[in-house]
């Protein structure tokens, strides 16, 4: 049965299935079958499709947001867990002023030269080593469209147990965080604005935490938790270096780990 909380929608003979908590190597395979790895020229074919990456986690209560990040609560209903595509809270700086403004965003950047928001190619993380050169992020890393992602937790594929299993990553005192986020409008044919939001990534194939995760043999990577006094620092950067300069793997000492609960109830906050 599809549900609204069900995991990746694949097109497959033209129709979508929905793929709730299969293992990574399920999904991959799925997607090689179904096209969804070829990549548009558009797109450019210099970003590898990192499937494994970085393509769910559990965001915060809208009060905790605004309590952790001093913002407004967001105004919308959005998931305990975001996949694909799902509607999820991001924060931002207004336009020529400070503080923080709560947005409806989309997890999965929608470039503004897409036909439509229905992509042949993943961008759910920018490789930040070419975020400023690839078709899709190109416009926005020049524009400084940065954001805060805020995050209750991160869902990463572990392969410890000879299996592929879904852990999350989270703080240990249990406080919400915020991950750097880059984000990009599209405007549909009708003129509605659909906003969206991708992660950038560094390796972290010597971070004793991070390391732990993804296919063994493939790249080891991570998106970039930011430390609260560098919130202001990606929000307000105004050049690459100052950008850049936030790419960093987070504290694995304040962090922890562990297996998913397959079967924790997914509703609306």
């Amino acid at each position: 049965m599809v549900t609204e909380w069900s995991h990746f929608k694949i097109r497959y003979f033209r129709a979508e299935i929905d793929l709730p908590y299969l293992c990574p190597g399920i999904q991959f395979a799925l997607r090689r079958r179904a096209g969804a790895q070829s990549q548009s020229v558009a797109h450019s074919q210099t970003e590898p499709q990192n499937t494994d990456m970085c393509n769910q986690y559990r965001p915060p209560t809208p009060r905790a947001i605004a309590e952790h990040f001093s913002s407004a609560e967001p105004s919308f209903a959005y998931p305990a867990r975001i996949f694909k595509g799902y509607k999820a809270p991001i924060l931002r700086r207004p336009e020529g002023g400070t503080g923080l403004v709560v947005e409806q965003g989309h997890f999965g950047l929608v470039p503004f030269f897409a036909k439509s928001t229905k992509l042949e190619y993943d961008t759910l993380n920018a490789r930040t080593e070419t975020i400023s050169t690839v078709n899709s992020y190109r416009r926005p890393w020049k524009n400084r469209q940065f954001c805060l992602v805020p995050m209750q937790a991160f869902t990463e594929p572990n392969y410890e147990s000879g299996k592929s299993q879904w852990w999350d990553i989270y703080r240990r005192d249990g406080a919400p965080f915020a991950v750097a986020g880059l984000f990009d409008r599209w405007t549909s044919p009708e003129g509605e604005l659909y906003l969206s939001f991708t992660l950038p990534t560094i390796n972290s194939a010597h971070h004793s935490l991070m390391s732990r995760f993804h296919k063994p043999g493939k790249e080891k990577r991570s998106i970039v938790v930011l430390p609260p006094n560098s919130y202001g620092a990606w929000l307000d950067a105004r050049t690459d270096d100052e950008a850049r300069a936030v790419f960093a793997l987070f504290d694995e000492a304040e962090f922890d780990t562990g297996p998913v609960d397959p079967d924790a109830t997914q509703s609306l906050f």
